[in-house]
């Protein structure tokens, strides 16, 4: 007898989606609050420090565009946090869908790391 064709056989078990799963959402959330927060504190710091661009100045066209993709970056990891609470529901839902979305989860936490590693890169280098 097969037993991949038994009930619940070729399923991948419901903890490992929840390991990735749930480490994929602590990444995403972590670096959509709090690097994202490290990352405009340092952005602002430079341009307060560097530029002189402080809450007095009337324009600082210097710091428009770090800032821009510090926003960019920080919307671009909500989004992949909204991503990974769909691909979690959706493998959670539908056993069949485990494996995928196990894979999917662990794919957008490489994902939330590289996003915020590209988007700091490219803040520090705008001007």
């Amino acid at each position: 007898m097969n037993n991949a064709s038994g009930p619940g056989g070729g399923v991948w078990p419901r903890w490992v989606l929840n390991v990735v799963g749930y480490v994929s959402l602590a990444v995403a959330f972590a670096l959509g609050t709090l690097g994202w927060f490290i990352a405009s504190f340092g952005i602002a710091s430079n341009c307060t420090n560097d530029v002189s661009c402080g809450s007095g100045s009337t324009s600082c066209s210097f710091c428009t565009a770090p800032n821009a993709w510090v926003l960019v970056g920080g919307i671009g990891q909500w989004v992949l946090l909204i991503a990974t609470v769909v691909i979690l529901v959706l493998g959670l839902r539908r056993p069949d869908w485990r494996r995928t979305a196990t894979i999917a989860a662990a794919v957008t936490i490489l994902l939330s790391v590289a996003w915020y590693a590209k988007y700091t890169a490219i803040a520090n280098h705008a001007s």
